[in-house]
């Protein structure tokens, strides 16, 4: 997004966070060599657009006969944070997504419920997968958790999708009773087991969606009355 540092004064909110930084001053000419620059935080005080000052240096470089900017930035205090580009801010209620180079929304929306895979036996184990209906961006996660008869049993860990991943394994084991170790459990069968999902994207983890709930499998047999 063209990458050079904002020369006006930002608004408050903007650039990802609370106080943006812009840089007093234009920027220089290739014949210039490094020049000494300020750069000025807004902490939204009204009639105040430099309320903390920063002193940072900047060279203008030619490459070809195309010119960019290198900057010796310092670091910051607090939610300082310096403004760089020159494409319109994401509207109220979305944010910038690096991987799809678009505005987007706050949290990865998932528009249809996960699935819960029928069971597979797999390296001598029972195991259910729990399948994420998403897109594929590594930036978005995804928490998955399942219930047996719509409980939650700490027992049973929640899983954590990262990084592309789209499905979660729970381990038949937490269905039968445990008291071989600590902590132990109780049986589970005769229960609906099914997973709930909820998202977040990678740099905003607190802030998250509600839970989508996928179909449900019982576990254990169920009986078939016929009247004759």
């Amino acid at each position: 997004m063209n990458g050079m540092l904002a020369t006006g004064c930002v608004e408050d909110f903007r650039c990802g966070t609370d106080s943006p930084m812009w840089m007093v001053g234009e920027h220089p000419a290739v014949g210039d060599g490094e020049v000494d620059r300020q750069a000025c935080s807004n902490l939204g005080i009204p009639n105040d657009c430099c309320t903390a000052s920063y002193n940072i240096k900047v060279k203008a470089c030619d490459a070809g006969g195309n010119t960019f900017y290198v900057y010796y930035l310092v670091s910051t205090s607090y939610c300082d944070s310096y403004c760089a580009g020159n494409e319109a801010p994401c509207p109220d209620g979305q944010e910038y997504n690096a991987f799809l180079r678009e505005c987007g929304p706050l949290i990865p929306v998932l528009t249809d419920n996960p699935v819960l895979h029928a069971p597979e036996i797999r390296n001598n184990k029972v195991e259910f997968d729990c399948e994420v209906k998403y897109r594929d961006d590594p930036s978005a996660r995804f928490v998955v958790m399942f219930l047996f008869d719509n409980e939650y049993f700490p027992e049973v860990p929640n899983k954590t999708l990262t990084a592309g991943e789209r499905r979660a394994t729970l381990d038949a084991k937490y269905m039968g009773e445990n008291r071989l170790s600590q902590p132990g459990w109780d049986s589970k069968m005769g229960k609906d087991v099914s997973c709930v999902v909820r998202s977040f994207w990678e740099d905003t983890p607190s802030t998250v969606s509600s839970w989508r709930q996928s179909n449900s499998y019982h576990t254990g047999i169920q009986a078939r009355i016929l009247c004759l």
